[in-house]
Formats: C-alpha cells, structure tokens, sequence
C-alpha cells in the first residue's frame, strides 16, 4: 500500500482552501472532506508573518523548493490517511514510510513548474496503490506545491530513519505524531531541527 499526500482526486476538492491568508467555505466540500479543509485552514490562518513570508518565497520558485526539500525527511499528517513520513533525495528518489506498511514505498518525486506556480510530483511504482482513492500508480501524478507545502508539518534535513536503506523501524500507525516520537521509538540519532516555520 503506498500513498502521498495529495491526489488527483483530492486537489480539486482542497485546491482553494490553501491560497495564504485565505478563508475557505467548506459548506459545499464532500462531507469527509470537511475536517481536514477545516484543520488546514486553521493551520493557514495560524501562519505567523514569518511564516507567511518562508511560504511564500518556495511557493514562488519551483527551484528555491526543490532544493528546500532536497535531502530531507518530510512529516505529513491528514485525516484520511493519517501519518506519512517521506524521504526526498537530492537525487529524485524517494521513499515513503506509510501506515500499516512493512517496508518503504520507493518512487520518484520532482518539482514541476508551471503557469500557476510549482506542483510537486510523484511516481510510484505499477504494484502500488493508493488506499484512500483505491487507484494504482505507476505514473506521474502531480498537484500544486501549495498542497504538499502546507500539509508539511515537519521538515528535517537527511534521511532520518534510514528509509533509503529499504527498512522501515516499525509499522506505523495512522496517528498523528512528531518525527521526534517516532525517532525515540525507533532509537534513532538527534534530529535536525524542523525547517517548516508555517
């Protein structure tokens, strides 16, 4: 099983709750998409000027974005699929720890610019599958960087548990947590700081 933190399926629904400093009217989103548009607003409006200020300079540059992520393990968490953790090479490779799953899903991920600002893409392969949609992978699926940007609760520079190495520590739970728990669980070495300041 394997996943990311967006969808095709899900861009469509979310796309507009996301526009900084933006409130969103989630009265007409799918009913199980109302939590998480909601929780991801209020993390939108929480976002310190500063805050404001670090998105806004990677949300405007596909290249300033792909070498803020390059070489780092990235903490996503939503309602649908719970807790993600994601290492992104410096040299397009990636691998995923998701819940429930044994082992990392390994892919590819990449920064793709566009007329509309940057979109974060990725590639999984033909044997994976996406629990929450049901759909398959094994192409490109790309969605607008603003998305993985503010889903992004916690971004540490390296490959923190290892994951290129083909282990996962445990099988993680859909729970939302910290990177610093699960490094305490997995006894991995100190952490980088978080660069995430939104």
């Amino acid at each position: 099983m394997r996943s990311h933190s967006f969808s095709k399926s899900r861009v469509a629904a979310i796309a507009l709750a996301f526009l900084v400093s933006a409130c969103v009217d989630t009265s007409n989103a799918p009913a199980e998409l109302r939590p998480e548009l909601e929780r991801m607003d209020a993390r939108d409006a929480a976002m310190s000027a500063e805050g404001k200020a670090t998105y806004r300079a990677l949300y405007s540059n596909g290249a300033k974005l792909s070498a803020f992520l390059s070489n780092t393990t990235v903490r996503h968490f939503d309602a649908l699929h719970g807790t993600q953790v994601e290492y992104l090479g410096s040299d397009g490779k990636t691998a995923l720890w998701y819940p429930g799953n044994a082992v990392p899903v390994f892919g590819l991920w990449k920064v793709k610019q566009t007329l509309d600002g940057p979109d974060m893409c990725f590639l999984y392969g033909q044997n994976t599958y996406n629990p929450v949609t049901d759909e398959t992978s094994g192409r490109w699926e790309c969605g607008d960087a603003s998305l993985y940007l503010i889903g992004a609760a916690e971004v540490v520079n390296g490959d923190a548990f290892g994951l290129m190495q083909g282990r996962v520590p445990f099988r993680l739970s859909k729970e939302n947590t910290t990177l610093k728990a699960l490094a305490g669980r997995a006894g991995s070495k100190k952490l980088s700081p978080n660069k995430v300041n939104w």
